[in-house]
């Protein structure tokens, strides 16, 4: 058991540690925090996401099916988000020193069907358009099992394109 004045100097311990805590403003603690440095004259990196109807995995081929165009967003501090074309997105991935094509991005499918979702991480090694508004891609399975054969709905998420979204892949 506690004797009463251990209880009483504890508290005032405890006083005495809280009042003596930096203040900010208007009587507000100041709490301990990592210093936040943005550089703004840094290119601003996209995330990609297509969403499809349908699809399949059948060996290393990956098929979304109903994909009617790429949305493209950044995090801070621009913030910068729109939707681009799938003939767009056909025709940049060829494009630059580091594109897709040279440095095949990794991507998420999230598998959106009855049930529990699951998600697996992959790297996409290649692109090819289909006529019938399906998109083909070469896949290499980093992360999870894929699903053998057809699936419902779906959303690919593919990281690390920086610069502007239609010219950057």
């Amino acid at each position: 058991m506690i004797k009463p004045c251990k209880i009483k100097h504890i508290s005032r311990l405890a006083l005495l540690l809280f009042f003596s805590l930096p203040i900010n403003g208007v009587g507000q603690a100041f709490t301990l925090t990592q210093q936040h440095v943005v550089n703004e004259s840094a290119e601003p990196d996209f995330l990609l996401v297509l969403n499809g109807r349908s699809g399949s995995i059948e060996g290393n081929k990956l098929v979304l099916n109903g994909v009617p165009s790429v949305i493209y967003f950044s995090d801070r501090p621009a913030r910068i988000a729109g939707h681009m074309t799938m003939n767009d997105f056909f025709d940049t991935w060829y494009k630059g020193n580091d594109s897709f094509a040279i440095d095949p991005p990794n991507a998420t499918l999230s598998l959106l069907g009855p049930g529990e979702p699951s998600h697996i991480v992959i790297e996409l090694v290649s692109v090819a358009p289909s006529d019938d508004g399906s998109i083909s891609f070469g896949i290499r399975v980093l992360k999870g099992t894929p699903p053998s054969g057809e699936f419902g709905a779906a959303t690919l998420f593919l990281a690390g394109c920086q610069g502007n979204p239609t010219g950057c892949l």
